[in-house]
């Protein structure tokens, strides 16, 4: 991409809570997962 100009980059915080269950149990690491990727979608794509 040798014409790009600036890049923007997107975060959410995962709670250490979401990792203390790895790797008994996924469920909530998970959720939180999918919770921080809906949000990031919404600002992301704010008409979508």
């Amino acid at each position: 991409m040798p014409d790009v100009r600036s890049v923007i980059v997107l975060g959410v915080g995962v709670p250490r809570g979401a990792f203390d269950t790895l790797p008994r149990g996924r469920a909530e690491y998970t959720n939180t997962l999918m919770a921080a990727t809906a949000t990031l979608r919404i600002v992301a794509f704010p008409d979508s």
